[in-house]
């Protein structure tokens, strides 16, 4: 099965067997094309925090890679991003996902 979002193999999201304990595959994934810690999703997450892009995403800022931060080769006035205003999402607009 894959991510409808960004299309990769679900074993490359979020808490799925195999996955080494302690590693981000064991705590973190793609949910909905939005990358956050698995509990969080599970147990609600706040509507006024900026979570980044899964960085195989389409809606991912290819500038900084959604992290939101200004890259090294890049100019700016300021650490953010100037592609996507530091939120690390393509068009500047924050993302959440659909349903917990």
């Amino acid at each position: 099965m894959t991510c409808s979002i960004c299309g990769r193999e679900k074993v490359w999201h979020g808490s799925e067997s195999g996955s080494p304990p302690g590693s981000y595959l064991s705590e973190m994934g793609c949910h909905d094309g939005v990358r956050m810690d698995d509990d969080e999703h599970a147990e609600g997450w706040q509507p006024d925090v900026v979570y980044p892009p899964c960085p195989h995403s389409p809606l991912c800022c290819k500038t900084c890679g959604g992290s939101g931060q200004c890259p090294p080769n890049v100019e700016s006035d300021s650490d953010d991003c100037p592609t996507c205003s530091g939120v690390g999402w393509k068009d500047g607009e924050c993302k959440w996902p659909s349903a917990a």
